[in-house]
């Protein structure tokens, strides 16, 4: 199975898991991906104009560096998170910051020049984003049963956990940039 085809039977999963986990609008949210150059190196994709949401519409821009240069898994992961940021977006688009903040104390929202940011507040304690992550987790090992368990952890918590510890750094950029031939993943062909 594509890469691609993956993406969409497993999309339809982390749809459900976020609507019984948090109980949101409900609706289904199109995503739409498109191919960009950003001009920071380091940023991997992010919703059209900041916000890119609309009340049941996703516009996402992924970087042409990784397209080109990633691992298969590490642009799986990228585009499941995108699916995270753009469901919480359409949440506080719903909810309102207020609401929205309410609903998810987990959750740090914060505006930055590439737009919205939303990052998981890692404080050990229990949260409903566990259960998320972990199906993430699941859903990278399906696709690639043979990438280590700490691969996939790094890739995972990359850009939803703070306070990422230096070899999950690591291990993440191997998976971005397979041309310094560190990755354990599937190059794209």
């Amino acid at each position: 199975m594509g890469l691609i085809d993956y993406f969409k039977q497993s999309e339809n999963k982390l749809s459900q898991l976020l609507n019984s986990l948090f109980g949101g609008s409900q609706s289904r949210i199109n995503l739409t991906f498109y191919a960009k150059d950003f001009t920071n190196p380091l940023k991997d994709g992010g919703l059209r104009g900041g916000t890119g949401i609309h009340p049941n519409n996703a516009q996402v821009d992924l970087s042409k560096f990784i397209l080109q240069n990633s691992t298969q898994e590490y642009l799986l992961n990228t585009m499941y998170h995108e699916v995270w940021h753009a469901y919480l977006e359409a949440e506080k688009f719903r909810l309102g910051p207020i609401q929205f903040n309410t609903r998810y104390p987990e959750i740090q929202y914060y505006q930055s020049p590439d737009g919205s940011k939303y990052l998981y507040r890692n404080d050990g304690m229990h949260s409903r984003f566990d259960t998320f992550m972990g199906l993430m987790k699941a859903e990278l090992k399906a696709f690639n049963p043979n990438l280590s368990d700490d691969v996939i952890d790094a890739l995972v918590t990359a850009g939803i956990i703070e306070n990422r510890l230096p070899n999950d750094i690591i291990l993440n950029q191997n998976e971005r940039d397979v041309t310094k031939n560190k990755h354990k993943g599937q190059k794209c062909p």
